[in-house]
């Protein structure tokens, strides 16, 4: 069957990963996006999980350098910073060789799409559909009651 997946980056000392806990190595998550310029909202429900080894590794050599720097932060991301000023993020100003200090701190979450819930807010009315994505690959969807 074709997967349906959505991916992120993180660094795995953010507060979100803590906050997915991946106990049993994946979590139940739903994505929302809203356009309102569309009037569409797209709920994705899925099981999320931390994606390493290999495909990892292939991630972060093809993020640029500049993108690499949120992840060398010797501060860990998310934590309070009691000052009246902003925190200091000059260590993140870093060349190609010393971005690989943030290869650690690279993870990759990727939801497992198994549900996708699109709702459309016109003025005549909302219309709604759900899309059913089977391990097998099978999809079922339907109208639903908005």
């Amino acid at each position: 069957g074709v997967e349906r997946s959505l991916d992120f980056f993180t660094d795995v000392r953010s507060t979100k990963v803590e906050q997915l806990r991946f106990d049993g190595g994946s979590e139940e998550v739903c994505w929302l996006f809203y356009s309102p310029t569309t009037k569409l909202q797209l709920r994705l429900e899925g099981v999320a999980g931390l994606i390493g080894g290999v495909e990892a590794e292939q991630a972060w050599e093809r993020t640029p350098v500049r993108s690499r720097s949120a992840y060398v932060s010797l501060a860990t991301p998310g934590i309070d910073f009691e000052s009246d000023r902003p925190p200091d993020t000059s260590d993140r100003i870093v060349s190609e060789i010393e971005s690989e200090r943030g290869r650690d701190n690279f993870q990759i979450v990727r939801t497992c799409v198994r549900v996708a819930d699109i709702l459309y807010l016109r003025s005549e009315g909302h219309v709604r559909a759900r899309a059913d994505y089977e391990p097998s690959g099978d999809v079922s969807t339907k109208w639903v009651v908005p």
